[in-house]
């Protein structure tokens, strides 16, 4: 028995039986969670369970060490029966201490997870949304290159589905489209209906409903598509002016609540410290604890709020990898026969799927003809179904095999004494030899970081993060294990110590990630702001009726700017052999930027439907250089809260600087003359160390925050932080002298 299985068994009657928990049903759909209901509930049930148990044992811990760390005060009741009851406690003091504290993380942390594990699929859901809207023009126009070649709406709409790779979200809802008509049986318009219904976005919906309209009054296509396309441009212009507003909110809830706020309640508890005692936990809490989590929430929600064109990478398909390394065997090997499907061959075709897939199930299948054209296997279980289908093409001259909703082979047809007869394909007869050449290719990329790791960190600048997070971390190990005693000789002693070579470690990892991240990204913003241009020429040489790869070698004579390299290689890669659609497939993988990733779809799929495809190319031109503009449009609204996050972080720091040089010394003084009542427990040494930290603290964050604002990428932000970092440590170093 699963976990599935188990909370399905121990509360799904419970969740049946309360009518709260439906709503749960449309909110899975919606955020594409793929089960049911009443499984998601009992497990959110049972996972909040497993946690309350042990948010007790962690709050008994808790308990056990405030009691024997802090003393417990005397508690002062003026009700008679009340004192009378408490006193009953009295002498289990740690024992009380242990069941409140047990009890109050139970409760919190059960609660906490239930509530997480029920709001997440609206939480996926509008993640969904915002990938859906970002996608839906690019995927629109991509429609309008296939409707000019007069395809049809469900050839369409399946040729999306098809590029997850590219229109992500948008693609995975026109699979439902496509598994409600091919696996239920619905039909075409009832399916467009059930995805309008589920889907989380608006402007999905929308588009669907206006083309579910214009189906049934007979319009076309190819004028609604474009009028969407024109529709979407204004929205889009909407859209950005909207975000620029709502960016300067966002600047100033930054500046209030993580610059302004900490600042105030650090200068009060400092204060409330030197009057009253030390408050050195408070302090303490609100530098490593409040600030860093309260900033990282921030952070996330401004990047969740950002409208962003998410960076989805294409990747060239496996079979067309197949097919491209030209690995060919005249062999091929009989499968069943497509008529004796069920019958004769039901066990041939069992034992191949059992054998060649590892599906244990499929003895215990149910396996059906839902018509001519699909065969279905099924097998069901308490926790949903199993099934496959094995689907012939119209032309009768391959089957695709799907299992659980997975495209996951292909195979040839061969019609033999009046019978469909199928046959393993050539390019699974050679799945070794394939292996081989995928290892080799794993093999290769490791040879070529290695022979050249410069060239592969500017491609790829994560990958630097391989070699300097270990440095950095040895380098900090090593000086802590040869002074650990420093760690044991208070707040301040170590500090002074420590804080040098954790700012060494942060350089060693962030300065040559920075280097290489920032040249990539100026690299690929010179490569954007030349795909209109690029597009242009391509469209007035297709005008004459001249090839795509004709077109190349003409663009060659005038391409002069950062798409030159790649214009070369498609034109070298079709000279020696490739297809167009090939040469322009590596071209996008070459690059990896969503942008190319569209433009390649609507070339390659626009010349496959239409040779004329200057009309697509024109808009597609027209649709880049407005996102293009509208982009720099932003980057230099977008400059102006970059300079209020650092002219806050600047503010701060001379708050902090001027706490620190005037007005704590002659407090110390007054201390160390004995203070009186006034001043009690005033330590400078701390308090310049503390802040010190939480300017270092408020500087990382704070150019994180930077870079999410002014550029849109976390990533970008690492440059701000350096940058503040270095300034509160020269401030603190030669003016604070810490």
């Amino acid at each position: 028995m699963n976990f599935s299985q188990f909370s399905l068994l121990k509360f799904g009657n419970y969740v049946k039986k309360h009518e709260k928990y439906l709503e749960m049903r449309k909110k899975l759909r919606t955020a594409h969670i793929f089960k049911p209901y009443e499984e998601y509930v009992s497990e959110a049930i049972v996972i909040s369970i497993i946690m309350a148990i042990i948010g007790s044992i962690l709050g008994g811990i808790i308990g056990y060490i405030i009691f024997s760390t802090f003393p417990i005060p005397t508690l002062v009741v003026y009700d008679q029966r009340l004192a009378d009851f408490l006193r009953i406690f009295s002498p289990y003091k740690i024992y009380t201490t242990i069941a409140i504290a047990g009890s109050f993380f139970l409760i919190l942390i059960g609660v906490l997870t239930y509530s997480v594990l029920m709001i997440y699929p609206s939480f996926q859901a509008s993640i969904r949304k915002v990938n859906i809207d970002t996608q839906l023009p690019h995927a629109v126009m991509y429609m309008y290159a296939l409707s000019r070649g007069e395809t049809n709406i469900v050839e369409i709409i399946r040729s999306v589905a098809d590029l997850p790779n590219v229109y992500g979200e948008i693609s995975k809802e026109f699979s439902m489209i496509l598994r409600d008509m091919e696996f239920l049986g619905i039909d075409f318009m009832s399916a467009l209906r059930n995805v309008q219904a589920d889907t989380p976005s608006r402007d999905l919906n929308e588009f669907l409903g206006n083309l579910i309209t214009l189906i049934d009054n007979g319009g076309d296509i190819t004028d609604f598509f474009s009028m969407q396309i024109e529709s979407y441009r204004v929205k889009t212009k909407r859209d950005h002016t909207l975000f620029l507003d709502m960016l300067g909110m966002i600047a100033e809830g930054y500046v209030t609540g993580f610059v302004a706020g900490p600042l105030f309640l650090i200068i009060v508890a400092v204060t409330l410290g030197s009057m009253q005692g030390s408050m050195t936990w408070l302090l303490l809490g609100m530098t490593f604890v409040v600030l860093p989590f309260g900033s990282i929430g921030f952070i996330f929600l401004i990047d969740l709020m950002l409208p962003k064109d998410e960076q989805v990478i294409g990747s060239l398909n496996l079979r067309k990898v197949k097919e491209f390394a030209g690995i060919r065997t005249s062999e091929k090997k009989y499968l069943f026969s497509w008529d004796e499907i069920p019958g004769n061959d039901s066990k041939k075709l069992i034992e191949f799927l059992k054998n060649d897939f590892d599906i244990e199930w499929i003895n215990k299948a149910v396996i059906e003809k839902i018509d001519d054209n699909i065969i279905k296997a099924s097998y069901k279980t308490s926790s949903g179904e199993n099934y496959l289908l094995l689907r012939i093409n119209d032309e009768k001259n391959s089957v695709e095999l799907e299992i659980d909703g997975v495209r996951t082979d292909e195979f040839i047809v061969l019609l033999e004494n009046g019978k469909l007869s199928i046959y393993e394909m050539i390019a699974r007869a050679e799945k070794p030899l394939f292996e081989e050449y995928k290892r080799s290719k794993k093999l290769l990329r490791i040879k070529n970081i290695l022979k050249d790791p410069l060239k592969s960190f500017f491609e790829e600048p994560d990958l630097s993060l391989i070699v300097t997070i270990p440095i950095a971390v040895t380098v900090l190990l090593f000086v802590i294990f040869f002074n650990t005693g420093v760690l044991f000789e208070g707040y301040v002693e170590a500090s002074n110590f420590l804080t040098n070579y954790i700012l060494l470690s942060i350089f060693i990892v962030l300065v040559p990630y920075i280097i290489f991240f920032e040249t990539r990204s100026r690299k690929l913003w010179k490569i954007e702001n030349s795909i209109p241009q690029f597009l242009q020429h391509l469209s007035l040489i297709n005008e004459t009726g001249i090839s795509l790869a004709e077109s190349l070698r003409i663009m060659l004579r005038t391409e002069r700017g950062p798409l030159r390299k790649y214009v070369e290689k498609m034109y070298t890669d079709i000279t020696w052999g490739s297809s167009t659609v090939h040469a322009f497939v590596l071209f996008a993988n070459d690059v990896r930027m969503n942008m190319i990733s569209r433009v390649v779809a609507l070339i390659t799929k626009a010349s496959e439907s239409s040779g004329d495809i200057r009309q697509v190319l024109d808009i597609a031109a027209t649709d880049t250089n407005m996102n293009l503009q509208l982009k720099k449009d932003k980057s230099v609204n977008m400059l102006i809260y970059l300079i209020i996050i650092y002219m806050a972080f600047l503010v701060f720091l001379y708050v902090v600087y001027s706490l620190t040089a005037t007005f704590l010394p002659p407090m110390a003084k007054g201390a160390a003359a004995g203070g009186g009542a006034f001043i009690k427990n005033f330590n400078l040494d701390f308090y310049k160390v503390y802040f010190y930290h939480t300017a270092l603290i408020q500087a990382f964050f704070s150019g994180v925050v930077a870079g999410v604002m002014g550029e849109g990428n976390f990533r970008s932000g690492f440059k701000h932080s350096l940058i503040l970092i270095l300034i509160s440590f020269l401030l603190f170093k030669f003016m604070v002298q810490v």
